[in-house]
This record gives structure tokens, sequence and C-alpha cells, in this order.
């Protein structure tokens, strides 16, 4: 009766074949096999989603010759998935990839196609989720620290897995700012906090194409619309309409190098699947939102943009105002605070720098350089703007000539009572609002040394330099 029923089941179509061939009488729950590839979360290359549970999916191709098996990695938040869902999002994203009757449940064809393989069914499929026979893929759930295995002809025989290359070429491989790879080529970061994500735009449609990228730190949940709004406002050379409608219209870029401009609609993607409405769409950790000018996504790399502010001061950059010559405060958190006197002729920006520990507002920061600098006046800070900023030493005489207003890290901001300033922070105001300054000169120490803020000029016991002279300084404090 067996044989009979092989020999039937060898006659019908093989979309029936792959289907059945998922719930046939597997051996029992809990027999492992034996040739199953072992792959490491941490040799992975390529993780679609986001959150903090893991799984692998290997496809084996184990009747090819010679037999193939790649890995990804899938990321979710929450409780278990379905192996359905895991395959869906894993086709979605790679293109490569074409996974056939996830929705149906029963999968009857897997493909997989680039530059070194060419891929495909050469008969049915079975698969097992730790080494365990796998039920129907709408049933089956995935919970994290699974491997589910599919295997072409059920043989299970591949020994070696191969993990795929991750498409947006990040070098990257687990998303989630553990190492040091994540946007290490962004030289323009906006906002800041403990999550970071790379903002593409792809002027795909322009002649030659040109492809973006911006850093965005955040902590907190944030939509792609709140991520596009600050960025749009931080950085002049860029033009981003249609966000609070959440369909994005036009995006423009222009500098000295580019001049780039919507050549016919939009669509984005999120870690490489499509994505909805801008103001629903949320954004997390490690993720690549990458916006395409006709939605053909034929940029195969990327360009950081330049800095504005001249500098490519990430956050957490150990150079982080070493130019600096008069430090006010002491702590582990450190922002420079720029005054431009852009209505001034010429227009002079002058620098300073502030450190401090817990949290601060930008109405305590300015009492404190005030108080500590003679030099320095600064008017309105108790009504929370500010009506007047003068300095006065031996090579400036400014004072104000319009109006001011202010922005951190290139970030318009509101009254300084209530905004708050964090570690990385630069907070510029400028005179007239025109914030045309390129650069700024560190004040002079009123102290007489460049020293970081202990002013020590008395001589080490037993030391051969005194303290005023070392350039290089470790740690903050008064000893």
């Amino acid at each position: 009766m067996k044989k009979v029923f092989i020999t039937l089941l060898t006659l019908i179509s093989m979309s029936v074949a792959g289907a059945y061939a998922q719930i046939l009488d597997h051996p029992k729950s809990g027999e492992v096999l034996t040739k199953t590839p072992t792959i490491d979360t941490s040799d992975i290359l390529y993780w679609v989603g986001t959150g903090s549970n893991k799984a692998i999916l290997i496809v084996s191709w184990d009747e090819s010759s010679p037999a193939q098996s790649l890995a990804w990695g899938y990321r979710w938040n929450g409780g278990s998935k379905t192996a359905a869902e895991v395959l869906e999002a894993i086709d979605s994203a790679d293109s490569r990839l074409s996974i056939d009757g996830a929705s149906s449940g029963f999968i009857y064809d897997i493909s997989y196609t680039d530059a070194s393989h060419n891929l495909t069914t050469e008969v049915v499929w079975c698969y097992t989720v730790n080494g365990d026979w796998a039920s129907s893929v709408g049933y089956q759930s995935i919970v994290n620290g699974d491997v589910m295995e599919w295997s072409d002809g059920c043989a299970f025989t591949a020994t070696t897995t191969t993990p795929v290359t991750d498409p947006n070429a990040t070098n990257d491989n687990d998303n989630d700012n553990d190492t040091t790879q994540f946007g290490s080529d962004i030289a323009y970061w906006i906002g800041s906090g403990e999550n970071e994500a790379i903002f593409i735009v792809s002027w795909d449609e322009s002649s030659p194409a040109q492809s973006l990228a911006w850093g965005y730190r955040w902590n907190g949940i944030k939509t792609a619309a709140q991520m596009l709004t600050e960025i749009d406002s931080a950085d002049s050379r860029l033009s981003i309409s249609g966000i609070s409608s959440g369909f994005i219209s036009d995006i423009s870029y222009a500098d000295a190098t580019y001049n780039l401009s919507t050549e016919l609609y939009w669509c984005y993607t999120v870690d490489g699947d499509w994505a909805g409405g801008v103001g629903s769409q949320t954004i997390a950790d490690g993720n690549i939102i990458e916006f395409s000018d006709g939605c053909g996504f034929s940029s195969t790399g990327y360009t950081p943009v330049p800095n504005p502010n001249g500098t490519t001061e990430d956050d957490d950059n150990p150079t982080f105002g070493s130019d600096i010559a008069y430090w006010i405060g002491s702590g582990e958190n450190e922002a420079i605070f720029i005054v431009s006197w852009d209505a001034s002729t010429p227009a002079q920006s002058l620098a300073w720098g502030y450190r401090w520990n817990g949290i601060k507002t930008a109405a305590q920061m300015l009492t404190e350089i005030d108080s500590a600098d003679s030099r320095l006046s600064i008017s309105g800070i108790s009504s929370g703007f500010i009506s007047d900023i003068s300095y006065a030493d031996a090579t400036y005489n400014l004072s104000t000539e319009l109006y001011w207003c202010y922005t951190v890290d290139g970030d318009w901001a509101g009254g300084v009572g209530s905004q708050s300033i964090t570690d990385g922070n630069i907070i510029e105001f400028s005179d007239g609002c025109g914030f045309t300054s390129t650069g700024y000169t560190p004040v002079p120490n009123p102290n007489g040394t460049t020293e970081d803020d202990d002013n020590d000029t008395i001589l080490l016991a037993d030391a051969t330099i005194s303290a005023d002279s070392i350039i290089y300084w470790i740690g903050q404090g008064s000893n």
C-alpha cells in the first residue's frame, strides 16, 4: 500500500508534491537530524526586521549539484511569529530570494539568484525547526533562538551553510549598534540618543543616479515622519515635501556638488521592506530607511552628505571639542556653545566648551557660562528668550545688531528654559538668525591656560613638567 501511495505521489504536479511533503508522517517530534548545517547568529550578515528576538532561516538546495545552503537572520519584538510570517518578511526584503506558497501554508518553490548563485527547486521541500520536523508554515511557531531549515528533497544533506551578503552593503552584521560598523561612514548625524538609523535618499531617475545618506539619533519611539521633519529642519540643503500628508511628494537637495530634485514619484523601504505612510511607520534602532525616486531602488551605494557645521564629530568621538580653549563646568557630558554675530561686519563666531552631569537646560548652561566669563554678557535668560549677547576683550567688541535665534545640532530650538541639552550637542546662537558663519574661533581661556577646567599651575611633586604644559588630559575633576 505504501508503494502505491508513493507512486501516486510522483504522478501529481510539483506544486501539490511540494505542499504534501510538508505534512507527511515525519519521524516523531524530537528526532533530530544528524546533518543539519550549523551557523551562529554572529555569522549572519543580513538581518531582516528589528527587535530583540532573533531567528535564523537556512535554505538548503540539497538536490543541486553541488548542494548549496544559504542563511538569513530575522529580528522582531513581542511574542512568537509563524514560520509563514518569517518567510514572507525575508522574501519581501531580499529581491534575490523568491519563496512561493507561504500564504497558502505550504512551500512549493524557493529560488535564489545573485552573481554567485542560480538556485531553484529540484524536487520537493521539507523543513525543520531546531532539527525537529515542523508542521504547516501557517501554524508552526518561531520563537527567539530558533533555527528554521528548509531542504530541497528533504534529505538535509548539506553540511556547510553560507550567510548571504547584505544587499544594503552596510557590513554591519546585526544592525543593533553593538558593533562599531553601523553608520561608521556617516559624516552628518542629526539628533541625539541611544538609537541610530541611516536615512538614504536615492534620486534613481537622475542621470547619473545619486544616493545620499544622513545619520539620525533619538531616544524613545519615533515615526518616519518625525525623523524626516527633524532632518529636513536641520539641513538647509535638503527640502522634503508631503511629510504632514503622510506621503512624500518631493525631495530635493542642493549644495556646491549636487542639485537634485524629484523626477517621478517616491517610494521607501525600512531595512528593505516596503513601508507605509510616514506618519504611521515607526522606526527602530539600526534601521536603514531608504527613499527612491521612481521606486526602482537601483542605486547600489550611497554617499554620506558632508556635515554643514564643518565637523564629522558624531557625538561619541573623543576628539569632540579638542580645539576648545576654555571649558566651563565639570562632568561627563560635553557641549560646545557658539555665539555668531552674523550681522556684524565682519561676522564673528566665538565658542566655549561646557561640561556637566545630569540633566541641564540651555538656560542653565547660559547662566553658568555667563557667570564664569566676565567678558561675556547674556540678557534675557530668565525670560526664556535671549535679547542681547555681547563680548569684549582686547581683540573683540561685539554686541547685538538685530535679534537672536539658536539651534541645537542644527535644529531650531525653543525657549532656553525648556530646551534640554545632551552630551555632544552643538548649541549655536545667531545674531539675525542667518547662521552665515562657517567656522568659529575658540575664546581664549581668561585664566591664561588652555587646559580644560582645573587651571593647574603648580609643579607636580618630583615632576619635570608643570601641569599647565600638558596638552592631553584624560578624565575630569579637580585633582
